[in-house]
């Protein structure tokens, strides 16, 4: 079994074009059955070999550089709660290093809460034009990220910009993750465990709307399909792989379908870059078809939720 493949090119002509409404419909049809689809097609300027580059090079920085990015959880006199550094913490459920940033153009609203707090960026770059090259690749993610939006309101039969327009100020995230190699000597504490294989990112759904994952060639992805088997999503050149979250799948009625995934542990160094599309903190979620059946709510009063099922970002919510 393999993911459904969409072309993210045949995306980006007229909404009127044939093309473009085949493509709206396979990529709805594949959201509604796997969750999961390969992304094939991209924008030719979009460079993932250097990007994952970049994260690899961000990664093999001395720790004390990327110890002065860590959030407030991990370094007491941080300025940041919610953007930066996270260092893997072995004995816990997952175990990987991160760097999450977001929205250079983002624009702070009347809230002005932690989660619209401004970037950190390393003192020392790992080379000149680093952050720049960072910053262009979450510019392109979001570009990738509103053509299959235009292809969902075109699935849906929505009116254009029924659902775009709530991420013209989009708190999107770009995560960069290192997966250590695990061997006989590592802490696998509260790691998920099946049968022999052990999970670096144990079992979940995302919650947002929109992931858009770069993975390098290490492979251990791993998708639960309709049928309850797991299958490897086996990495691809040129190839970028998406999935539906939690809120999307409630914001349509649950015509789409956010499937469980999970990360298997790795023989040897993986990174990966997830980019978690995300409206603006102040967008209204209410019901867009005539199968979804909720109270309306804000995007930022969900995230928040959300959030505080984390121990890191536990007693931020009033903040």
């Amino acid at each position: 079994m393999t993911l459904p493949v969409v072309r993210v090119d045949a995306l980006m002509g007229n909404r009127n074009e044939d093309a473009f409404r085949q493509e709206a419909e396979r990529l709805g049809e594949a959201c509604a059955r796997w969750g999961f689809v390969r992304l094939q097609g991209l924008p030719r300027d979009l460079n993932l070999d250097r990007m994952l580059d970049d994260v690899r090079s961000f990664f093999s920085l001395d720790e004390n550089i990327k110890h002065r990015l860590a959030t407030r959880h991990f370094r007491a006199d941080s300025l940041n709660r919610y953007r930066g550094f996270f260092p893997a913490e072995p004995g816990e459920h997952a175990l990987k290093e991160g760097f999450e940033l977001g929205w250079s153009d983002f624009e702070p609203t009347d809230s002005l809460d932690f989660l619209q707090e401004s970037n950190v960026w390393p003192d020392v770059q790992p080379y000149d034009g680093w952050q720049s090259s960072v910053s262009l690749y979450f510019d392109q993610m979001l570009e990738v990220g509103q053509v299959l939006l235009d292809g969902l309101e075109t699935y849906f039969g929505l009116t254009p910009g029924r659902l775009t327009r709530h991420f013209n100020n989009s708190l999107s995230t770009l995560r960069m993750a290192y997966y250590p190699a695990i061997d006989g000597r590592t802490n696998t504490g509260k790691l998920e465990r099946d049968g022999d294989q052990v999970f670096t990112t144990p079992t979940h759904t995302d919650s947002g709307i929109l992931t858009l994952l770069l993975q390098d060639r290490t492979g251990g992805l791993q998708v639960r399909n309709r049928q309850g088997e797991w299958m490897e999503v086996e990495p691809e050149p040129d190839t970028l792989i998406m999935n539906i979250g939690a809120l999307l799948e409630q914001w349509t009625g649950h015509q789409l379908v956010a499937t469980e995934h999970r990360v298997r542990a790795p023989d040897r160094s993986r990174y990966s870059v997830p980019f978690f599309l995300e409206p603006a903190p102040n967008a209204e979620v209410a019901p867009l078809t005539d199968k979804a059946d909720f109270t309306p709510f804000l995007y930022e009063q969900y995230l928040k939720r959300k959030l505080s099922q984390f121990v890191e970002y536990q007693g931020l919510a009033g903040a």
